[in-house]
C-alpha cells in the first residue's frame, strides 16, 4: 500500500475519531475527555506530517501538506463545536477557554507542518498559512458574534423576567391592600351589629325585669286581698252559723266549699305563674351569659384589629 493511501486512511480515521470524542465530551461535559480530544488531534496532525515528510514525490508532499493544514483546521472547527456545546452562561470563561486552547494548538501545528510540506513543492513560504490565518480570523469573528448574540439574548431574558416579577409583585401588593380594606369594612360592620345586638338585649332585659316586678307586685296585692277576703268570710260564716238554721247553714257551707275550690284554682294558677317566673329568671341568666360572651368576642375582634 502506498504512502498516499495510508496518509488518506489515517487522515479520515483521525478526523472521525476526534469528532466522536468531541461529541462524547460535550454530551457528558467531561474535561478529561476534552484533554483526550486535544491529545488525539495533536497526535493525528503529527502522524500526518511524519507520513508526508516520508513521501518522495513533491506533488504528493504538496497534497499531504494541504491535508495536514486542513486537518489542523478541521480539528479547530471540531474544538469550536465542542466549546459551543459545553457553553455555560453561569461560568462562561471556564467552559470556553480550555476547548478553544486545544483547538488553536492543533491548528498551529497543522499550519506549521503543512506549510513546510507545501513549500517544498511550490517554493511559497507563507501563502498557505496566510490563507488559513484569514479563514481562522473569519471563524473567530463569527464565533465572537455568536457569543455576543447569546449574551444579548440572556440579558433580554433576565430583563423580561425582572419586569414580569415586578409586575406580579405590584399585583400582589394591590390585592393585599384590597383584602385589608375589605377586612376593615367587615370588622366595622360586625362591631356595629354586635353593639346594636347588645343594646337590644339590654333594653329587652330591662323591660322584661320591669314587667316581672310589676307582675310580682300585682300578685302580692291579689294574695293579700284574697287572705283578707278569706278572713272576712270566715268571720261572716261564724256569725251566720250561730244565727241561721241547719238548712240555711248547709247551703252557706256548700257555697263556701265552692268558693274554697275556686280559691284553690286561683292558687294553682298563681303557682304556675311562679314557675313561669322562675323560667324567665333562668332565661335572663342565660341572656346575661350570652351578653358576656358577645362582649368577649368584641374585645377579641378589637384586639385583632389593633
Amino acid at each position: 500500500m502506498s504512502l498516499i493511501k495510508i496518509f488518506k486512511i489515517v487522515y479520515l480515521v483521525g478526523i472521525v475519531l476526534s469528532g466522536v470524542l468531541t461529541f462524547v465530551s460535550s454530551d457528558k461535559n467531561n474535561t478529561e475527555i476534552s484533554k483526550l480530544v486535544w491529545l488525539v488531534g495533536v497526535s493525528h496532525v503529527f502522524v500526518l506530517a511524519m507520513i508526508g515528510f516520508r513521501m518522495e514525490r513533491s506533488k504528493d508532499k504538496a497534497a499531504a501538506g494541504l491535508r495536514v493544514q486542513t486537518s489542523g483546521y478541521l480539528h479547530t472547527l471540531i474544538g469550536f463545536s465542542g466549546a459551543l456545546f459545553q457553553l455555560d452562561p453561569q461560568n462562561l470563561l471556564a467552559t470556553i477557554v480550555v476547548p478553544l486552547s486545544y483547538a488553536l494548538f492543533t491548528s498551529i501545528i497543522g499550519w506549521f507542518f503543512g506549510g513546510e510540506l507545501v513549500n517544498e513543492f511550490d517554493g511559497q513560504p507563507a501563502g498557505g498559512i496566510t490563507n488559513e490565518a484569514e479563514i481562522l480570523i473569519r471563524e473567530f469573528q463569527s464565533f465572537a458574534d455568536s457569543l455576543s448574540a447569546i449574551h444579548k439574548q440572556y440579558i433580554q431574558k433576565i430583563k423580561d423576567a425582572s419586569d414580569s416579577f415586578e409586575s406580579q409583585l405590584q399585583k400582589v401588593g394591590a390585592a393585599y391592600e384590597r383584602m385589608v380594606d375589605t377586612q376593615e369594612v367587615q370588622f366595622d360592620r360586625l362591631s356595629k351589629k354586635q353593639s346594636e345586638l347588645l343594646a337590644q338585649l339590654e333594653d329587652y332585659q330591662k323591660r322584661f325585669i320591669d314587667s316581672q316586678n310589676s307582675c310580682y307586685g300585682e300578685m302580692d296585692n291579689a294574695i293579700q286581698e284574697s287572705i283578707n277576703s278569706s278572713n272576712k268570710l270566715n268571720a261572716s260564716v261564724d256569725a251566720l252559723t250561730s244565727a241561721l238554721s241547719t238548712k240555711e247553714l248547709f247551703s252557706i257551707t256548700s257555697n263556701f266549699v265552692y268558693l274554697s275550690e275556686q280559691t284553690k284554682v286561683a292558687s294553682d294558677n298563681m303557682g304556675q305563674v311562679a314557675t313561669t317566673s322562675k323560667n324567665v329568671a333562668k332565661y335572663l341568666e342565660e341572656s346575661k351569659i350570652l351578653i358576656d360572651q358577645l362582649e368577649k368576642l368584641l374585645s377579641s375582634i378589637n384586639s385583632y384589629r389593633r
